[in-house]
Formats: structure tokens, sequence, C-alpha cells
């Protein structure tokens, strides 16, 4: 009987052929040892046998438990020297068992790791692609944690393996694993770092092309792909003719989703995320440095392993000070890829860095590329490349070369005013007095004075908070704002400093308890505010002494109405000194009192001010950032107000709100809010990373041979249609009598020119019916 009959009839009806079964089995015992005497030749029979098997094992578990073990170990033992047809064969008829459940995912998988050994391209495209859907089936629904620790560690071993097609192919498995979400884990990042250090320079690449990103050809290319599959299917239901069913509607509807989903273009960018998960960062920037310094790679190598050094010291802010003074040698406007090396040593610079080390390599580009003797293009990105480093390490600039870089303002290329001018507007911000007198802007008083090498600042104040009072003291959520938690985003958090704090349901009810009762207290005081700034105008003309004093009292106040307290999670109780700032103690004679803290609160603030300047009303007013004393609940002690999860989202709504409002009716910010100015500061420039593109910005590139051909070809073109006569023109213009002939007749029936011809053609008839009956009188 043939095979395949055999193999129809086995699944439909098992227990009867379950004789012919086994006596085929018996002849595919004979069939493996004569294979196995010559491993290396092709066996027709024994092909269709394995096929056979594969397909009828799940069927008789029990009777054919040896053949799946005996397939395996024929792999194992001999894929090097096994028939490419066989060898196949055998793979297809363990993936067929491992679909069936047949076999387990550890024990196939390390061999067909190993299978990526094979000289044999479709063998690996095959294994390849059933590696990554097994593993991402195993792991749909949850996390596998035992099949995917197992698989790990064997791929330790997989990424030092000898052979290089092996190790590419692993490191591949576990980018795609990555990138589709399905091993995002920080052990899969530092295995594929270890392939940075091999010795293959294909893999090289692959590892750092996965840490530096996609190329815009890569990303560009597969959206194309992506693009013409999805559309291909699009046209395919939407112009069928044939019954309409639900399950065409269905694959109709999905082929228009996919359609929408390709046309959403994701930005190329560095892949941060991996970055963040390196386990020892500054010891694979060190590693990665020695092998730069001592690589013989193409220089296009180089450059990928100094990109990805630079980003990683931006990002962690590392110390790895050789790597500017080896970058100091790059820096030369005839230098190749010169844009990418300054994009490169612009994005490793950061406020860490020793001013020391960095000035050098400042006035080398100052130097090489600003001066009169270069193109503009070359001061151009120069001035770009000074201004990038300033925006990540102000200190790194004096004040004789940023004067003598903001003379070329005045410059007669746009490039490079505008880049000078860039670095004026940068340094307003950050240090007026480095400028000279003219440049240093209406508003140089009021900037803060700049930061010391290593030192930060703090924040005093919750950003936004000013506008949460407002909205209390005004009665809360209105009508219109009954749905404000559908508008906040748990990713989009606009101070990236603050964590929110989880609260139990009786702590939420307690919390707006608090605020009513908060808010009848601040709409109280206001009216006391009200009431004595009337009696304080009043009373300015009695004499200038007792104003003096208010004055001294309101700025004794200052900065004592509360601060905010950090708080471990280890500590349940903190201690509160009570006492007021000339160290006496309060009425109630104690020195200082303990605070029950729960664990998920990490800030409380508190407030410091004196009971005695509460009980004149002296209130805090919005914009200063600090709450009014609670006392609405017993357990705290005066001025501790706590700030849950929802008054955190309020603000962020009120914030989102204040953004949306008209500006005739916007008023301006009480609270500065971060990253809404013109330039970023180096805080929120250490993730960022420089491109090429930005360095070069405001430069004219010169056309090569091949686009200024291309250009005039196109202009030719453009003129010869443009100026050609009426007739040889493609698209020409009709005439109205050719226009009319093409019109429709109902559109030119009533025409003059048709009446006039109606109108003869009567009278000529006329005429003729006259003739045939008198007949015509001839002259004589």
């Amino acid at each position: 009987m043939d095979l395949l009959r055999l193999q129809n009839s086995l699944k439909k009806d098992p227990v009867s052929y379950k004789s012919e079964c086994l006596l085929q089995f018996q002849h595919f015992q004979n069939q493996l040892q004569i294979f196995q005497l010559k491993p290396e030749h092709h066996n027709k029979t024994f092909e269709e046998q394995i096929k056979f098997f594969s397909h009828v094992t799940p069927y008789y578990k029990e009777e054919l438990i040896e053949f799946p073990q005996q397939i395996f170990n024929l792999v194992e033992q001999k894929y090097s020297i096994l028939n490419p047809d066989i060898r196949k064969s055998c793979v297809k008829a363990l993936i067929q068992l491992r679909n069936r459940n047949v076999l387990t995912a550890l024990s196939l998988l390390p061999l067909l790791f190993k299978l990526f050994r094979c000289k044999d391209k479709n063998l690996r495209t095959l294994v390849y692609n059933h590696i990554v859907s097994d593993i991402r089936k195993v792991n749909a629904k949850n996390k596998n944690n035992q099949i995917n620790t197992g698989l790990q560690n064997f791929m330790f071993t997989m990424i030092q393996d000898e052979s290089h097609s092996a190790t590419r192919k692993s490191v591949q498995v576990l980018i795609d694993l990555y990138r589709k979400s399905v091993w995002n884990d920080a052990k899969t990042v530092n295995i594929i770092s270890m392939a940075c250090f091999y010795k293959d320079t294909k893999t090289i690449v692959t590892a750092m092309q996965f840490f530096l990103g996609p190329t815009k050809e890569e990303t560009d290319d597969s959206d194309d792909e992506k693009k013409a599959k999805a559309k291909e299917l699009f046209l395919k239901f939407k112009n069928s003719h044939s019954k309409k069913t639900r399950k065409k509607n269905k694959r109709l509807e999905s082929a228009i989703h996919n359609m929408q989903k390709v046309q959403e273009k994701k930005p190329v960018g560095a892949n941060f995320a991996a970055i963040a998960l390196l386990n020892n960062p500054q010891g694979f920037a060190e590693k990665l440095f020695t092998k730069l310094k001592g690589s013989v790679e193409k220089f296009d190598v180089k450059l990928m392993m100094m990109n990805l050094i630079s980003r990683i010291i931006g990002y962690h802010k590392l110390i790895l000070l050789p790597f500017y003074s080896f970058m100091q040698k790059y820096m030369q406007p005839h230098q190749t890829n010169i844009t990418y090396l300054l994009a490169v040593v612009a994005q490793s610079s950061h406020d860490i860095v020793p001013e020391e080390t960095l000035s050098p390599l400042v006035k080398t580009l100052a130097n090489h590329f600003v001066n009169d003797r270069t193109s503009p293009e070359v001061m151009t990105i120069g001035l770009n490349t000074v201004r990038e480093i300033c925006v990540r390490c102000p200190l790194v600039m004096d004040s004789t070369l940023l004067r003598d870089l903001v003379q070329y303002k005045t410059h007669r290329s746009k490039g490079v005013s505008m880049a000078a001018k860039s670095l004026v507007t940068l340094y307003r911000t950050l240090n007026p007095n480095l400028l000279s007198k003219k440049d240093r802007g209406k508003n140089a008083a009021n900037v803060p004075a700049p930061l010391r090498y290593g030192e930060t600042r703090i924040a005093e104040f919750v950003p936004g908070l000013d506008l949460l009072e407002e909205d209390e003291m005004n009665g809360g959520e209105g009508e219109d704002d009954d749905n404000w938690r559908e508008y906040i985003q748990d990713d989009d958090d606009d101070d990236g400093s603050w964590v929110t704090v989880d609260h139990s349901e009786d702590e939420a009810e307690d919390s707006n308890e608090e605020r009513d009762e908060t808010d009848n207290q601040l709409l109280s005081d206001h009216d006391s505010e009200e009431v004595e700034s009337g009696e304080e105008e009043d009373g300015e003309e009695e004499g200038e002494e007792e104003g003096e004093e208010g004055e001294e009292g309101e700025e004794g106040e200052e900065g004592e109405e509360g601060e905010w307290v950090d708080v471990d999670d280890s500590e349940e109780f903190i201690h509160i000194d009570t006492t007021d700032s000339e160290g006496g103690d309060r009425e109630d004679g104690e020195e200082g009192e303990w605070i029950d803290v729960d664990d998920g609160e990490e800030f409380i603030h508190i407030d410091t001010t004196d009971s005695e300047g509460e009980d004149e009303g002296e209130s805090t007013s919005p914009g200063s950032n600090k709450r009014k004393r609670d006392e609405s609940n017993p357990d705290l002690p005066g001025g501790v107000r706590i700030l849950g999860q929802e008054d955190f989202e309020r603000i962020q709504y009120l914030r989102i709100k204040q953004n949306l409002e008209p500006a005739s009716k916007r008023q301006k910010p009480k609270t500065p809010l971060r990253g809404k100015g013109k330039l970023k500061t180096s805080q929120d420039k250490s993730d960022d990373f420089v491109e090429p593109e930005t360095i070069s910005s405001g430069v004219k590139h010169k056309m090569t041979a091949q686009e200024r051909r291309e250009f005039n070809k196109q202009a030719r073109e453009e003129n010869k249609q443009k100026f050609t006569s009426f007739k040889t023109r493609e698209n020409k213009a009709l005439t109205n009598e050719q226009k009319r002939k093409k019109m429709l007749y109902p559109m030119v029936k009533n025409s003059r020119s048709n009446r006039m011809k109606n109108s003869t053609s009567e009278k000529a008839k006329a005429q003729r019916l006259k003739k045939k009956q008198f007949g015509v009188k001839r002259r004589k």
C-alpha cells in the first residue's frame, strides 16, 4: 500500500490500521541501520518513511515511542555529514513532532541552535524561523520562566561558539525576540553585549547595530515591503466580486487595519532601553574602548564603536577621560565622516566630565573649524558642535573664547551667523556674565547663578501645585471635568522626578474629606487676607515705621513656611521638630513629635511656620507652592499635607487644560514648566543623542556630479514642456470648435448657430415647395 494512502487511512481510523503501521515501523528500523552505514548517500525510501512516521507518531505514542529519539540522535551525532535532503527531512520531522507536543522545547531547541553550524542556508533559515515562532508561542499567554531561563543559559555558550555563522544567527534570534517583546529583559541584553567582543566582524556589527538602532535604509526597506504586502492584500479583498460572507468581511477589516498600521512610521533612534539594561556600563565601555584602540577593522566599524561608546557615556554619565583625547586627533575639517565624528564627541559630553578634559577639545574645534581661513560650511558645523557640547557641559567655555566666537554673528554667511547667535542665546540662559555687556540681554540680572562642578539644583516645589490650590479654592472639579481621569496617561510624565504613590480606597476617602475641609479653611483665610489688605492700605499714611516693621516680619517668615521631607521605605516613624526659629519651645512645651508614616508614602510636606504668624491671618499665596496647615486630620501634625496619586493626576490634568486654553484667556504659568523653554538644560539633554544632521544644520551641501546631471536633466524636461509650441505640447488646450464637438447634444441644441441652421432650412423647404406648386417664370 502507498504510504500516503496509508497515512490518510491511519488518521481516519488509527485502531484498524495499527498492524500495518507496526509492520512499516519494523521496515523503518531496517532502513535506519542500512542508512547509518553510509549517511552521506541519499535514500529516497528512508526519506519517505521519515515523513510518514512524523505524521503518524501522535496517534501511536506508546508504540512509536522510539522514533523521535532515534531521529534526534541521528541528527545530533551526524548532522555535519548527513545528506542535505535527508537532514532537512529529519529536521522537518522533529519540528512536526514539536508542533504536536511530542517533543519539548528544552530538548529540541538546543539541538536546532547547533544546526546553525551547518553550511546550508535553506536549513538555517528553516531553523531560524521555527526557533523564533516556537519561543513566541511558548510565551504567548504568560512568560514561561523555566524554558526562558534554560534557553538563555544555553545562549551564553552559543555566543562563544567557534562557528561564526552559529554565533551570528544566535545573536539575530536574540535581537528578533527582543524587538518582538518576547525576551526584553536585562539578561538578553547582556548576552547580546557579549557579542560586541567576538572575533567575527559581522557578528560585532550586528550586535552594535542593535544598541545603535536600525539605519534609515533598513527601516525604509522593511516599511516598503510591509506596505506592499498590505496593499496587495487590501486590493485582493476589495476587488473580489464573489459572494460576501462574514469571514471575508473580517479579513477585509484586518487588511485595512494592517494598512493603517503600516502607514504609521516609527522614528529611527537609538535603543536607549537596551543601553539602560546593561549590568556594568562602565566596564562595558572601557572594554569596548580598549578593543577600539587596538582594532584593525575598517573605519566604518570603528565609527560604530565610537558611536556606541559615546552613547553609553552620555546616557549613564560615565567617566572615561581617555576617550576625549582619543577623539581629539580626528578633529580635522578634511577628516572622513567628520560630521559623524563631531556628533559622537557632542553626545559623549555631560556635566560630570571635568572641564579640564573637554577644554582642549573645544579649543581644538575653535582653532581648526572656526577661523577666517575655512569655508562657511566648516565654520557652521564647528559652531554647532561647540554649542551642543556647551549645552551638556556649560563650564567648558571661558569668557575669552566665547566672546571670540560670538563675533561671527555678523558674518556674511547666514549659517555662520545663525550658529553664532544660537551660542549667544544659550549663554544668556546659562551664564550671561561670560558674554559682553551688549550681548547679555535684558533679563541677565534675573538669571540664577551657574552651577559649579558637581553641584545640582534641588527641587523646592511641586510643579503645578499652585494650579491645584486655585482649583480647590474655586470649588474643585467642575461640570466639564467629570471624566478628567480619562485624559491622564501613565506614560506621559512631565516632571520625571516625582513618583505617584498608590493608596487604598479608605485613604482616598480620607483625603477627599480632608480636601473639602481644607477648601473651607482656605476660603476663610482668603477673606481674612482681603480684609487685612484693606486695613493696611488705609494705615499706610500713618507712618513709615509700622510699614518697615511689617516688611521685616514678612521677610522673616519667608522660606520657613514649609519644606519637603524624604521618607525612606525602612522608616515607619519620623521625628519632627516643632520648635520655632529662635530655639524656644511652643506653648505645649514639647520639643518635637513622632509621625507614623505608611509604606507607600515617599514625600510629605511639613509646614514650619510659627503659630503666631498663622493666628495673625498670614496665609500662603498660590504662587509660593506652599500648603496651608491641614487641621482637618487630627492624626497629622500642623502643616503636614500628603499628596496622593489623585492629587498628582489632578495636577497633570490642570496643566494640560491650561495649555489648551485660548491665548486671550490663558495666564502666565506661575510655576515654571520643565521642557517648555526654547533651550534644554544639561539634565534634559542627557538622554538625547546627536545626529550628524543636527551638526550640519544650516549648511548647504554642494551637489555631486551625478546629482547635478539629474537636476539639469529634470530642468530641461520641465522647460521643454513649458516652452514647446502649442501643437507639439502633450497637455495642450483645445480650441472652442474642438470643445463644441465634444459637447453633448442637449447642451448645444438651443445654441444660436443651431437655431440659425434650423431657420434657414425651414425657409429653403418653403421655397422649394412653392416652386413645385406654382412653378418658376422664366425671363424673356
